[in-house]
């Protein structure tokens, strides 16, 4: 049997129950509900992550034009 808080763990096909399909449906369904309400917390994650790699792109760009300069 399959824990409930592990849906993708569940393998569907035609051989089972009515039951059992409903359970995995619902289960998969919990599980993305969770996902959607995490997904405005890991958008800022991946912002401000974007952020950083812009601002450390531009110091690395402006250390490398300063470097050409004085050559």
């Amino acid at each position: 049997e399959y824990a409930a808080n592990e849906p993708h763990r569940i393998p569907i096909d035609n051989s089972m129950s009515r039951k059992a399909v409903r359970k995995a449906y619902a289960g998969l369904r919990s599980w993305a509900q969770e996902i959607e309400e995490m997904a405005p917390a890991l958008m800022w994650c991946v912002k401000k992550c974007c952020d950083e790699l812009k601002r450390i792109n531009t110091e690395f760009v402006r250390d490398q034009n300063k470097e050409r300069n004085q050559l």
